[in-house]
């Protein structure tokens, strides 16, 4: 074993991932005094403990050892592109799989774990939202995951990576218990101190990059706010409520993009028309069911032909959309659901409405042509 060569990759490692000696000492169950010995090449530490070392990195042994060329992040960069390729496909038991067995690999590789947590919080329930599990199995699936989340917050120093860690472990405390779900999201900042809201002032204001990091800003927050209103929709019983509500999100993004350019937001528009629909049809109000129905039926074929590039708005002529970068949880296609939704029960009144029909028939081409 290779003095130099192995206290040297030990001190580039962990000061890569800014971990303290302290912390790889209490790992190691060594003191932190044996870290720095190893580190400056006065000593070695035991075999045996060079696996346990090289799994704590995420590295393989020969890495450890010096004597294997480093190309741990070109793997890790594969399987990233790997993942985001299945996810825009909606192959998402493939995805999971092959992040569960790169978190294996890379033990050490936070942005692994994380999407392996994301991914694996997702697993247990089919297309239409519905699990074959057992609570017991579920309950399970969900510790296992909060668990996966503590270790990156007790292990990663990256702060973005434990703001996801905490979301995603708010998400599935909500579960099974509110105090801890509320406790991990009151740990996340406010809205003023994200990290958009940081970096767009430090951009200079005439460049492409500043335009299209802003205008990414805006998208997301009209987003924001459309989920935040949709809370509002379902707080209230009333119908009529739930249209203005509805009618103020799709205002927003009309005042956004004036040339109907909404890229990603297309889908949210189609939510949107979609939950106008449904209060109408509480109603009974068939022609205005219907209307909003077909600019539904309008924004998911407009979100389907959409091609990669940047519109042409004031706010959206530096936002690239690219159908690569979508990340979908199911192989079927969003015609397909909206088509599930049309063959409810609260749209029977329609059922021999001609219009209601040709907008079913139109629904029904776009899933058999995909």
């Amino acid at each position: 074993m290779n003095t130099m060569n192995i206290g040297a990759v030990i001190k580039t490692l962990r000061r890569e991932r800014e971990i303290t000696q302290e912390r790889l000492a209490e790992y190691l169950n060594v003191t932190p005094q044996a870290v720095s010995r190893w580190e400056c090449g006065l000593a070695l530490p035991d075999i045996a403990a060079v696996p346990v070392i090289a799994a704590f990195f995420g590295v393989s042994c020969d890495r450890l050892l010096g004597t294997e060329p480093d190309d741990r992040q070109a793997r890790i960069d594969a399987v990233l592109r790997e993942h985001q390729r299945l996810s825009s496909l909606g192959k998402k038991r493939k995805r999971t799989d092959l992040l569960r067995q790169a978190v294996r690999e890379f033990p050490g590789e936070y942005r692994l774990l994380l999407k392996y947590a994301w991914d694996l919080s997702a697993s247990p329930f089919d297309d239409f939202g519905e699990t074959e599990l057992t609570a017991k199995e579920l309950r399970a699936v969900q510790e296992q995951v909060v668990g996966l989340c503590q270790r990156i917050l007790d292990d990663c120093t990256d702060d973005r990576l434990r703001a996801g860690a905490l979301d995603l472990m708010s998400m599935e405390y909500m579960e099974f218990d509110a105090e801890k779900a509320r406790t991990a999201a009151e740990r996340l900042p406010d809205f003023s101190l994200t990290r958009n809201m940081t970096l767009y002032r430090l951009w200079d204001y005439d460049t492409d990059e500043h335009r299209a990091f802003f205008q990414e800003n805006i998208a997301e927050l009209a987003d924001l706010l459309w989920l935040n209103i949709r809370t509002a929709v379902w707080g209230t019983e009333d119908p009529l409520k739930k249209v203005v509500l509805c009618e103020k999100a799709a205002a927003v993004y009309r005042a956004l993009y004036e040339n109907g350019d909404f890229g990603y937001s297309f889908a949210m528009l189609a939510q949107i028309h979609e939950t106008i629909a449904e209060a109408y049809a509480a109603l009974g109000q068939g022609e205005e069911t219907v209307k909003a129905l077909r600019e539904a039926l309008v924004f998911e074929e407009r979100f389907a032909e959409q091609p990669d590039g940047c519109g042409t708005s004031l706010l959206s002529d530096h936002r690239r959309f690219s159908r690569g970068e979508l990340t979908r949880d199911s192989e079927r296609s969003s015609f397909a659901y909206f088509l599930d939704r049309l063959k409810h029960s609260r749209y029977d009144f329609l059922r021999d409405h001609p219009d209601f029909r040709e907008i079913l028939r139109k629904a029904e081409a776009a899933c058999a042509m995909e």
